[in-house]
């Protein structure tokens, strides 16, 4: 058959190593509104029901401000909250399905020993690229001796500047202490020493505090700047200035991103801060922002809300505990890995190898039955992969064993997707078994050369079965398969 490619089903992320896990999340952005947006709670934490609560209201709060700060763009429609296996079960919880912890855009975890109880999010990326997740403490979900709002201000407002730095890549404006690369701060266009920000407009005062008693700052006549103990104290509620959000957004008046060329004084970007934000992006927040995905088509343009409470779901990942160990209610995955001849450019197959294992020791929780198809010119279903219920971690360990020892050696030959796709359709359906609630998950560079072809497995195998397809390319690939994206998956939420 003739040559084609991939890209119609690259359905969730172009996974390669080293790519952001925050791509891996379920949120949507459909009609201004962030769907899916998915809270887990760590195993470790302890149960307590106020969480839930509590993290309903930070939601509740942020939606507003985000649909404000993004001048009237977007909002959170709905958020998931999952619960921990180790957290007792209860009718009012749905069942989760493909949500765990390791998809969770916001992780409800025991504080970091660099961090404390400070909200942060992992963002190894360049500007504009989303990062990993938000990390929070059950402390502060709990407001439990921290002090929330007296340190870090309004809680729905640090959840949307810590969603810009994970949906948007946008990074802080803000100095930091004994930092020589984002120093607190530096000397202005006017030669005076000027608080590493963004927007001039902010009003505060410089205070040395020792604990008990506060003096004004002494300027250095070596640098012209404060002293080393020296601290900006912005004015909380008499100030006018209305950036940033990624600067001081506990400052009540502050409700927008800053930019470069801003109509408003008080949003104008300082393009000489020393500051993250500068470093990486050399541009102000919004400018990044306003260019991201979800604002330059048409579901992302200003509208006019008057409801932005989201709405809340409640889920627990259900499972009953059999003779031989847990089991997962009748979900079913199948793993289709290309291993044929072109996938030795460009170390594809340890890629697709490594990805393989990350996937399966990170993101299949216990109790799910996994099996593996290798295919090359021809489907391979071989007995030391095929289906069996990942009941521990012993499991998971015995089956990337198994793949680490014989995938390498059956690298070569042509490539047969459609083949690999109606193998793991036998073998997630053997037994005469229902294929609701069964996946399967294709890593490919998606260059096809054998029959059947992709899109006439997926119309004539796949569709209206059940089973959730998705799909993982490597390599350099085109709109040649565009019709399986459209049939693919959970990022559209269809199922077949």
């Amino acid at each position: 058959m003739e040559m084609t490619s991939l890209t119609g089903l690259l359905v969730l992320v172009a996974l390669a190593v080293g790519s952001n896990a925050g791509q891996n999340s379920l949120m949507s952005f459909k009609n201004n509104g962030y769907e899916g947006v998915l809270v887990a709670i760590h195993h470790s934490v302890k149960e307590n029901l106020a969480m839930i609560d509590e993290i309903k209201k930070l939601f509740t709060s942020a939606s507003p401000y985000l649909h404000t700060a993004t001048r009237q763009r977007a909002y959170f429609r709905n958020v998931s909250i999952l619960i921990p296996e180790t957290w007792r079960d209860r009718p009012e919880y749905e069942k989760a399905t493909l949500e765990t912890f390791s998809k969770a855009d916001f992780r409800v975890d025991h504080s970091n020993p660099v961090y404390g109880h400070v909200p942060y999010t992992k963002q190894p990326g360049e500007c504009g690229e989303p990062a990993e997740y938000v990390h929070v403490t059950p402390e502060y979900v709990l407001d439990n001796g921290t002090n929330r709002e007296y340190n870090w201000g309004d809680p729905g407002r640090v959840i949307v500047h810590e969603f810009a730095h994970l949906r948007y890549g946008v990074f802080d404006e803000y100095g930091l202490v004994e930092d020589e690369n984002y120093p607190l701060f530096y000397v202005g266009a006017n030669g005076r020493p000027t608080v590493t920000g963004c927007s001039s407009r902010v009003r505060g005062t410089y205070k040395v505090y020792d604990g008990k008693t506060a003096r004004r700052c002494m300027l250095s006549r070596l640098t012209g700047l404060p002293e080393k103990d020296c601290r900006f104290y912005p004015f909380l509620t008499r100030n006018t200035a209305k950036a940033s959000v990624m600067f001081y957004q506990f400052i009540d008046s502050v409700d927008s991103f800053c930019e470069m060329k801003a109509t408003e004084p008080s949003m104008q970007h300082s393009q000489f801060a020393p500051n993250k934000q500068n470093k990486l992006c050399n541009t102000g927040t919004w400018d990044v922002i306003k260019e991201h995905e979800d604002f330059t088509g048409k579901e992302g343009q200003p509208r006019e809300i008057t409801d932005t409470e989201p709405s809340f779901r409640v889920l627990y990942p259900r499972r009953k505990v059999t003779s031989t160990g847990v089991e997962l209610d009748g979900e079913r995955l199948a793993l289709v890995l290309d291993v044929s001849q072109s996938m030795n450019e460009k170390d594809r197959a340890f890629k697709v190898l490594q990805s393989a294992t990350s996937f399966i020791r990170e993101s299949v929780p216990l109790g799910i039955e996994v099996g593996v198809i290798l295919f090359n010119n021809q489907a391979l279903d071989l007995p030391f992969l095929g289906l069996r219920k990942l009941s521990s971690e012993a499991d998971k360990d015995r089956l990337i064993g198994s793949l680490a020892q014989y995938m390498p050696n059956l690298v070569g030959g042509s490539t047969a997707i459609g083949q690999g796709l109606q193998k793991a359709k036998t073998m997630l359906s053997a037994g005469g078994r229902s294929l609701e609630n069964a996946h399967i998950v294709l890593m490919s560079d998606g260059y096809e050369t054998e029959n059947p072809s992709v899109a006439d497995v997926m119309k004539s195998d796949i569709e209206g079965t059940g089973i959730v397809v998705t799909a993982i390319g490597y390599g350099k690939v085109d709109d040649g398969l565009d019709v399986a994206s459209k049939k693919s998956g959970r990022c559209n939420d269809k199922r077949y």
